[in-house]
């Protein structure tokens, strides 16, 4: 969807950034051991108006459109938008800008395709019961087709060439 970005961009009048933006979101601090479980800190900057909630509803729905189309780096920060702007703040717009920003930098995502050797096999677990019964198969029982696959038959006498007419 080359040029989508930047219509939207144009659309809400963010400017371009003045450095560079690479992360959507700006992540929770890590914290190692006990620390780790504690709560983060509450939001205490000033609530969004109701023009500000407009507008944060307004960039989220067209960059969730394009997510689910072509590019799969934004969604946890559209997450975090959305779970916030009903009760937006200033730190939610602050989220928001940045978001904006890291779009500006990367306006253009692409999904590539390669082949592959790899053959996918699917088969329900109906397909591995060829008889009739009435009992339904679990969902988790392994798919084996044993009209597939042949034992070698072992016997004590020397094989020979010619293999024996069946009787």
């Amino acid at each position: 969807m080359p040029g989508y970005v930047q219509k939207q961009l144009t659309k809400y009048n963010h400017p371009a950034p003045s450095k560079p933006q690479h992360c959507p979101y700006e992540p929770s601090p890590i914290k190692y051991g006990s620390a780790s479980q504690d709560v983060l800190p509450q939001d205490y900057s000033p609530p969004l108006d109701k023009d500000g909630i407009q507008y944060l509803q307004q960039v989220i729905g067209p960059f969730l459109y394009y997510c689910r189309a072509t590019d799969t780096t934004i969604p946890h920060a559209l997450s975090e938008l959305a779970s916030k702007q009903s009760h937006a703040t200033q730190n939610t717009l602050k989220k928001c800008k940045q978001f904006l920003n890291y779009m500006a930098t990367h306006p253009d995502a692409t999904i590539r395709y390669y082949a592959s050797d790899m053959i996918l096999n699917a088969a329900s677990p109906e397909a591995a019961n060829p008889s009739n019964s009435t009992e339904p198969l679990p969902s988790y029982a392994p798919s084996y087709d044993s009209s597939q696959h042949q034992e070698p038959k072992q016997s004590s006498a020397p094989s020979s060439s010619t293999p024996k007419k069946p009787e």
